[in-house]
C-alpha cells in the first residue's frame, strides 16, 4: 500500500506540475496574443495616423508647389508678354518701314514706266514724223516730176499747135509768106520753166498728205 500511495502521490504531483506548467504556458501564450493584438491595434492606429499626416503634408506640399508654380508661371508669362509686346512693336515699325519702301519702289517703278512710255511715244512720234516727212518729200518729188513731165508735154503740144497754125496761115497767105521770112515759135526758156515748176511744187505742198495718186489734168492735155 505504501508503495502504491507513493506512486500515486508522485503521479499526482507530476500532474499538478504539468497542469501548472500548462497553465503558466497558456497564460504566457495568452499574454503574448494580447500583446500581439495590442501591437497590431497600435500599428493600425499609427498607420492611420501616419497616412493622415502624410496626406496632410502632401496636400500642404502640393498647395505650396502649386502656389510657387503659379507665381513662377505668372512671372514667366509677364516676362514673355513684355518681350512679345516689345517684339510686336519692333515688327510694326519694321512693317511700316517695309511698306514705305515698297510704296516708294512702286512709285519709282510707276514713274519709270511712265517715263519709258513717254520715251516710246516720243520715238514713235519721231518715227511717224520721219515717215510722214519722207512720204511728203517723195510725194513732192513725184508731183514735181509729174508736173515737169506734163509741162513738157504741154509745151510740146503747144509748140506743135503753134507750128500747125503757123503752117495753116502760111498756106493761106503765100504772097506774104514769100516776102516775110517765117518766124519759128519762141521756145520756153529754162528760167521760165523753173519758175513754173516752183509754183507747181508750192501748190503741191499745200495739198492733203493722204490723197490718192491721180494724175492732174492740164487744160488742153489728155492724160496718158
Amino acid at each position: 500500500m505504501t508503495n502504491h500511495e507513493d506512486t500515486l502521490a508522485r503521479q499526482t504531483r507530476q500532474v499538478e506540475q504539468s497542469t501548472e506548467s500548462l497553465a503558466h504556458q497558456l497564460a504566457h501564450e495568452e499574454a503574448v496574443q494580447e500583446l500581439n493584438r495590442k501591437a497590431v491595434m497600435l500599428f493600425r492606429r499609427f498607420k492611420s495616423h501616419y497616412k493622415k499626416k502624410v496626406s496632410l503634408e502632401n496636400a500642404k506640399f502640393k498647395a505650396h508647389s502649386l502656389r510657387a508654380a503659379e507665381s513662377a508661371a505668372k512671372v514667366r508669362y509677364h516676362t514673355y508678354a513684355a518681350k512679345m509686346r516689345h517684339r510686336l512693336g519692333e515688327d510694326k515699325e519694321h512693317l511700316k518701314v517695309s511698306l514705305l519702301h515698297m510704296e516708294q519702289e512702286r512709285e519709282a517703278r510707276k514713274r519709270a514706266r511712265i517715263a519709258a512710255r513717254a520715251v516710246r511715244s516720243k520715238k514713235r512720234a519721231v518715227r511717224r514724223a520721219a515717215r510722214l516727212a519722207e512720204e511728203e518729200v517723195r510725194m513732192h518729188r513725184e508731183a514735181k516730176t509729174q508736173a515737169a513731165r506734163m509741162f513738157k508735154q504741154y509745151m510740146a503740144r503747144y509748140h506743135e499747135t503753134q507750128q500747125q497754125e503757123y503752117m495753116m496761115d502760111s498756106q493761106q497767105d503765100l504772097g506774104e509768106a514769100s516776102a516775110i521770112a517765117p518766124k519759128p515759135a519762141k521756145p520756153a526758156s529754162s528760167d521760165n520753166l523753173d519758175h513754173i515748176l516752183d509754183r507747181v511744187s508750192k501748190t503741191v505742198r499745200h495739198l492733203p498728205k493722204h490723197v490718192a495718186h491721180t494724175q492732174p489734168k492740164v487744160f488742153g492735155l489728155d492724160s496718158n
